[in-house]
């Protein structure tokens, strides 16, 4: 499918200069002729965008999400002056909103637009997609390096924080767990089991000490109920014990049911005795 960069670049301008309220070619099965200028794509850009002059009637939904990445990639780089680790790091809703870019996401124009909403991922892919060559996975370990200055990040001074909704969804809890598993091989003793490592995020209190020193405390909070739903969701499938996990969480609720019982002897007690002082007064 062949793009026509020009037009999407002048529909979105003129969306931004309130002269139209939506796209009225771009997203649509019109018949529309290639005709790319160098200011618009660069040369580092895909070869596909760079075909001469050709005419398309179909849009399917790879070139809805190559017109999503023209678009994008115009306000992200010429707009704002961001590059590929920036945008994934710092764009927000609300900054898709101030640059109007959500009007790519109306109904009319693509399909499935809540899941571009939730997540700009794809988004991103399509607008830098030889840039973005680097895994998810050791994306989510640079970010996690950042917030807990790590490597090239350890003179960093200013704070960082974890992109917003990055916890997100299936894709949020695996970064949650890359992150715990890099954590726990850097810090915890290497000699550490995984029985052990079971026991140790299996005593709430102590485990939340620790992650709050790995500035993970809150990516629990965020993903899992407790410290031991974080530790054993976020290993292998063939490494979780089951078992031992299912023992914990009942030994763990044992321990707060006996306290929550102690707590309420101890109320009724001192009740009774206010009771008989009553009584006597």
């Amino acid at each position: 499918m062949i793009i026509d960069a020009s037009l999407n670049i002048y529909e979105y301008e003129q969306i931004l200069l309130g002269k139209e309220t939506r796209f009225k070619l771009s997203f649509g099965t019109t018949k529309v002729k290639k005709s790319l200028s160098p200011d618009v794509i660069g040369p580092e850009d895909p070869d596909e965008y760079k075909d001469d002059a050709v005419t398309h009637t179909v849009m399917t939904e790879a070139a809805k999400d190559r017109t999503l990445g023209i678009i994008w990639r115009y306000a992200l780089t010429k707009m704002l002056g961001w590059d590929a680790n920036t945008a994934r790091t710092q764009l927000t809703d609300s900054v898709a909103q101030l640059l109007r870019l959500d009007m790519t996401l109306e109904k009319n124009n693509i399909t499935n637009s809540s899941a571009y909403q939730t997540s700009f991922a794809k988004i991103l892919a399509a607008a830098y997609p030889n840039e973005l060559k680097q895994s998810e996975q050791s994306y989510a370990l640079d970010v996690y390096k950042h917030k807990a200055r790590l490597e090239k990040y350890k003179n960093e001074k200013s704070d960082y924080n974890y992109p917003k909704k990055y916890f997100t969804g299936a894709i949020g809890q695996k970064r949650a767990g890359w992150m715990l598993m890099y954590a726990i091989g850097l810090y915890c003793e290497a000699e550490m089991t995984d029985e052990e490592l079971y026991k140790f995020f299996g005593n709430k209190s102590r485990a939340s000490r620790w992650l709050r020193r790995r500035c993970l405390d809150k990516v629990q909070m965020t993903v899992y109920p407790t410290p031991l739903d974080y530790f054993h969701y976020s290993l292998p499938p063939a490494r979780r014990n089951e078992v031992l996990y299912q023992a914990l969480r009942i030994s763990e609720y044992v321990k707060k049911t006996i306290k929550s019982e102690n707590k309420a002897k101890k109320t009724d007690a001192k009740s009774d005795v206010t009771d008989h002082d009553l009584v006597t007064a």
